[in-house]
């Protein structure tokens, strides 16, 4: 039976016990109170030699040792812990996911039951040091892609859900979109000058920063946006602004847009979405959509709504004769009426000619990869679809010219009589001068190429891109290469072929912020919000 208590001290290896609490060394045989301080003393003092050996703790017997856990456990090591944390860091960015989430007990059983010998970051780590990370490798990625590259940069306000000013910097390169920098200007007032020292600033930034060379600038079509783009201009001459082409297309849309016919329908679609049977019909039948409402905020919504009446007005005409009790509540008689009037359904397909046109314009000039180039010719279309309409329709032609004329500067006509895909094939001879014009005052050194390269040169390099395709900019550098094009003007045209001619791309930044940073988020910062919808825009597009 095993017995607890104080260990007994190793003098006892040279001793033997005895009853009554006596103890005899080993050696000589005496006898002594088994006293632990009398017996070291004895044997100090009798038996020297013996001292060194036995101050020397006897050696245990071996045991078996107990085997351990290892082989059973997963672990982690720290690198593995980095990468791990840095994939569920990317996750919850792209996402949108709360941070607070990483703490949530059912993530971390299924972290768990994936990987026992792992352990997430929590709510501040994601928010910290993993996003600063993140943020950092994306960001050093997206400057080798943009470094020695020729960018577009679009600025605009956008107002967040605290209603704060926010200053919004875009960089385009003909195929994405990089958001570079916000700003809160809340406290500020947006003025002309002020709008242009900021821009200033900020281009200044980025070319250090991102080594990319800014040669436009594109923003709406507000007044002091008008004047800030004039004095960055004379700030810095070889500055390209101009107005955003879809905000200006926009505008022509609503010139000839028939508000009245508009309202009726929307009219008509409410019933539609808001009465409970007429819903639920609209849903179980499959030919048959959810009517859109438009907005200011979506272009083309309206074009959407007269859409779905057009295809729907059989269906909808049918569903008021077999269900005429329920249009008989306000506002159920007006549905009734509308429906029934042919002048309304005429009016509307009129109205759907109209802005037709204008929404594949829209399409094209809110491309990524759509240029200056490709804006004009879109323009072009447009006017050459409203001269076919003869007469009865000159107002729209009206119209349309006027918005091409406040929309496409000198520069875009240069660009557009460079591009190979169109070589100036549509311009007019007034346009043809102001292109010209524009590129011996920009680029003095094409001054005596641009002579040379007008011409049936023009009409037969045109056809070459047509029957080989390709890039722009390869044609461009291919025919330089053979001698068919002097190398000023290649150079030029490969620069205007980087401009892009809306400010698309950054409103669809501004929508990522705004989903970002919610209503449930409403107390996140400007530098993560800049954080975040840097690397959810970078992430979701990769």
């Amino acid at each position: 039976m095993s017995t607890t208590g104080r260990k007994r001290d190793s003098i006892w290896c040279e001793y033997t016990q005895l009853p009554e609490n006596r103890a005899q060394c080993n050696h000589c045989k005496k006898e002594m109170a088994a006293l632990v301080a009398r017996m070291k003393k004895h044997f100090n003092e009798e038996h020297k030699d013996l001292v060194a050996t036995s101050s020397q703790t006897p050696s245990l017997p071996k045991h078996s040792t107990q085997s351990t856990m290892d082989p059973h456990i997963s672990k982690t090591t720290p690198d593995q812990k980095r990468k791990f944390d840095l994939l569920v860091a990317k996750y919850f960015y792209s996402s949108n996911t709360p941070f607070r989430d990483g703490e949530n007990s059912e993530f971390k059983q299924m972290v768990h039951a994936l990987h026992p010998g792992y352990s997430p970051p929590n709510r501040q780590q994601l928010g910290g040091p993993l996003l600063d990370a993140v943020y950092q490798d994306l960001k050093n990625v997206t400057k080798e892609k943009l470094k020695d590259k020729v960018v577009t940069l679009s600025v605009d306000c956008w107002s967040n859900v605290n209603n704060e000013s926010i200053l919004g910097f875009c960089v385009q390169d003909a195929e994405k979109t990089y958001i570079v920098c916000i700003k809160d200007v809340s406290d500020q007032s947006h003025t002309s000058e002020f709008l242009r020292d900021v821009v200033m600033e900020g281009v200044g930034k980025i070319h250090a920063e991102y080594d990319c060379t800014i040669l436009g600038l594109v923003t709406d079509n507000a007044e002091n946006m008008n004047k800030m783009r004039r004095l960055c201009s004379e700030t810095n001459p070889f500055f390209i602004a101009y107005g955003c082409a879809a905000h200006q297309m926009n505008l022509l849309a609503h010139d000839l847009q028939p508000d009245p016919v508009i309202k009726k329908i929307v009219t008509i679609a409410k019933f539609f979405r808001n009465n409970q049977l007429a819903s639920n019909w609209i849903s179980t039948t499959e030919i048959m959509k959810k009517p859109p409402l438009p907005s200011e905020v979506r272009w083309s919504s309206a074009l959407k709504l007269l859409d779905w009446y057009l295809q729907s007005w059989t269906q909808l005409k049918q569903y008021h004769e077999q269900n005429p009790n329920q249009f008989k509540k306000n506002p159920a008689p007006e549905v009734a009426k509308y429906l029934k009037d042919i002048i309304l359904y005429k009016n509307v397909e009129d109205a759907h000619i109209a802005l037709k046109p204008i929404s594949d314009a829209l399409d094209v000039m809110q491309s990524n990869s759509s240029t200056i180039a490709d804006a004009v010719a879109a323009w072009k279309k447009l006017l050459d679809f409203y001269r076919e309409r003869g007469s009865e329709r000159r107002e729209w032609l009206e119209h349309a010219e006027k918005r091409y004329n406040n929309s496409v500067p000198d520069s875009w006509l240069a660009a557009y009589l460079l591009c190979p895909e169109y070589f100036g094939c549509e311009l007019t001879g007034i346009e043809m001068r102001k292109a010209i014009g524009w590129i011996k005052t920009q680029y003095p050194e094409c001054s005596a190429a641009i002579v040379n390269f007008i011409g049936d040169q023009l009409e037969i390099l045109r056809k070459e891109f047509e029957e080989n395709g390709g890039n722009r900019s390869s044609f461009l550098k291919y025919q330089m290469t053979l001698g068919n094009l002097a190398k000023e003007i290649a150079d030029v045209a490969i620069r205007l072929e980087k401009l892009a001619p809306s400010s698309a791309g950054l409103e669809r930044m501004f929508s990522t912020m705004g989903f970002v940073q919610d209503e449930l988020r409403n107390r996140l910062g400007i530098e993560k919000l800049e954080k975040l919808t840097f690397i959810k825009r970078v992430l979701s597009s990769s």
